[in-house]
């Protein structure tokens, strides 16, 4: 009889231990799956565009929203759209929506035209070589935390007349560049440049 009970207790070990290891191996996967679902969820929002950056973090089953919307709109769907992600229980959404501010949307338009149509920097619009090779890559590209980029390798914030630049460039020539034309715009009091190199965006 104790045989018998030892060996139970041996076999129901076993099969604990058994399950635990079912369990626990598919975690990773099943994790980069939602960051995936995510990500995707967010760079695809209509309202997402170059003046927006957002970023999330996933804890569990609990994303928290961050960055900065250029319309309220943009806040709001992103947590509707996040919370409708399998796998998801909780947003906190702490997107930061940016003052409305004729001066700030003229700084807007003003350095889009000082980046995107620079000829030096002209690959980094729609169908040029850069932005394909951004577009073949982004999603493999989870820097900071995670930032999906939408259809815009460059992103401009612009709050108060301060310019926050991220995303991602080809050469530290290109972030430099890139500064330097925000830099140049009139009514800029600030440019923080936050973009990153990262060689695939190098077209092939």
């Amino acid at each position: 009889m104790r045989q018998s009970s030892s060996f139970v207790r041996m076999a129901v070990a076993a099969l604990l231990w058994w399950v635990g290891v079912g369990q626990a191996l598919p975690q990773q996967p099943v994790r980069a799956e939602l960051v995936e679902k995510i990500r995707k969820v967010l760079a695809e929002l209509p309202y997402y565009g170059m003046f927006d950056h957002l970023v999330f973090e996933l804890e569990e089953d609990r994303v928290t929203l961050g960055g900065y919307a250029f319309q309220p709109v943009l806040k709001a769907w992103a947590e509707r759209e996040v919370s409708r992600v399998g796998g998801v229980a909780k947003v906190d959404n702490q997107i930061e929506v940016l003052p409305a501010s004729t001066n700030d949307d003229r700084i807007r338009m003003a350095v889009f035209r000082a980046i995107y149509k620079d000829p030096d920097l002209a690959g980094y619009g729609f169908g040029g070589e850069t932005w394909r090779a951004f577009t073949r890559n982004e999603h493999e590209i989870l820097y900071f935390q995670r930032e999906p980029l939408g259809i815009h390798p460059i992103h401009i914030i612009v709050k108060h007349g301060n310019v926050i630049l991220v995303g991602l460039v080809a050469s530290q020539e290109d972030k430099t560049l890139v500064g330097v034309k925000a830099n140049g715009v009139s009514g800029v009091f600030s440019v923080t440049n936050n973009l990153r190199v990262d060689q695939r965006m190098k077209a092939p």
